[in-house]
């Protein structure tokens, strides 16, 4: 709290990590400055095509992060499972290095309980730019239902502004730092946390409408464009030259 108190300038990477600070350190001026993207560098997820090694998938949703509790996967892949009662051919990929061997087996038995061991695709080793832009760029819509727990939250989401810009519609989860991180109602959506029903309402919003997928993925490009570090860097320049 003293270094708080002391510091010219305090800055929170979103809105939301900002209140969470200031539920801890009362009295004090932060601001906020979001993390940014790379625009350019994901031109190439724009325009791959899928190579032989990921063909298999097609359609598929996407999802990228490490396999732990506070990503949520235990409630997508529920959102996912009602959502291909509506498309039986769709597929559902997840990106992420193993946390705990626990929480991968968890996982894995979810898979099978619900009866979606080949619809479900869980990988680990995907350790090229490359091969994830390949994978962002060929995906119908991307999701990540972040969870809190005490002081292990999300305090931005930057895989939401790496799948938007590779042109993709995105949903996230209300009261997380993903707020930051996309546009609500405009290139995706924010539901409840835990709530599988209202995932796979608008992953079936998304997926059901063409236009409006379109639509969508292209305010998702506008507003990476916005976010790109070129921007983001000259605003924290601005911030140190004004110390």
């Amino acid at each position: 709290a003293r270094a708080y108190r002391s510091a010219d300038k305090i800055t929170a990477i979103s809105n939301f990590t900002k209140q969470e600070l200031l539920k801890r350190v009362t009295g004090v001026n932060i601001t906020v400055r979001t993390n940014g993207v790379d625009y350019d560098s994901f031109a190439d997820a724009r325009e791959q095509k899928l190579s032989s090694e990921f063909k298999k998938y097609k359609p598929y949703i996407l999802s990228v992060g490490s396999l732990r509790w506070r990503k949520g996967y235990r409630f997508s892949i529920r959102a996912f499972a009602l959502a291909q009662k509506v498309f039986p051919e769709l597929h559902y990929v997840i990106v992420g290095k193993r946390y705990t061997d626990k929480y991968y087996k968890e996982l894995q038995n979810l898979i099978t309980e619900l009866g979606l061991q080949e619809s479900i695709s869980i990988l680990e080793n995907v350790d090229s730019k490359e091969s994830l832009h390949e994978l962002y760029g060929n995906a119908e819509l991307f999701i990540l239902l972040l969870q809190n727990k005490g002081y292990d939250v999300e305090g931005f989401g930057l895989v939401f502004l790496e799948a938007a810009a590779a042109g993709l519609p995105v949903i996230g989860a209300r009261d997380c730092g993903v707020e930051d991180a996309m546009r609500r109602g405009e290139n995706g959506y924010l539901v409840g946390s835990r709530d599988i029903d209202e995932a796979a309402e608008e992953m079936l919003e998304i997926l059901k409408d063409p236009q409006s997928k379109k639509s969508m993925s292209e305010k998702s490009l506008v507003f990476t464009r916005s976010m790109d570090w070129k921007y983001k860097m000259r605003q924290y320049i601005d911030l140190y030259q004004n110390l």
